[in-house]
């Protein structure tokens, strides 16, 4: 799933996987609210978030509460934040081969189940 420009989109309990980049794409200033879904085996980062922009993993009021799960690892991070970006809400099991997450240092790192501003690099 790709989202550019200025976008926004709420995904809820979707499969996305096997894709040959990232499950979840969002930059240039867009926002996505990711629940439920099951986000494992991409070709790269399960969820990558660039370009000031923003994604929210679950933790929100209703439908986009529930976290999300990966069983088969992306190829890349479960997670990868660049370029004046932020995350929040739950990680969860969402993982990848090279690891949970990866923050560039000009990222905000809003994950309830990590310690600090940011993740490692």
């Amino acid at each position: 799933m790709l989202l550019q420009r200025s976008s926004g989109a709420s995904l809820v309990a979707n499969s996305i996987s096997e894709n040959d980049g990232s499950g979840v794409f969002v930059s240039g200033a867009s926002h996505a609210d990711l629940a439920g879904n099951h986000i494992d085996g991409n070709g790269a980062d399960g969820v990558t978030v660039t370009g000031n922009s923003n994604v929210q993993l679950g933790d929100e009021p209703g439908i986009l509460n529930p976290p999300n799960d990966t069983t088969v690892p992306n190829v890349g991070f479960g997670l990868r934040c660049s370029l004046n970006s932020s995350a929040a809400g739950r990680l969860a099991t969402l993982t990848g081969e090279a690891g949970t997450k990866n923050f560039d240092p000009s990222c905000t790192n809003g994950l309830e189940d990590s310690p600090g501003l940011r993740g490692p690099r």
